[in-house]
């Protein structure tokens, strides 16, 4: 998340824009959701992960 040279630092720092991840980094997303929805009670926040 804080390395310049990652693919979720790209993601992050995309502006909006898609950014293409790789298998790995989209499991890190995936769960990473599912954390964020239970420590936030639930409350949505917009996400999209889009195929290829």
């Amino acid at each position: 998340m804080t390395d310049a040279e990652s693919e979720i630092y790209r993601a992050n720092h995309s502006g909006g824009e898609a950014v293409e991840v790789t298998d790995e980094g989209e499991i890190l997303v995936t769960e990473g959701i599912a954390d964020r929805f239970t420590l936030n009670e639930g409350r949505t926040e917009t996400v999209r992960v889009l195929e290829a």
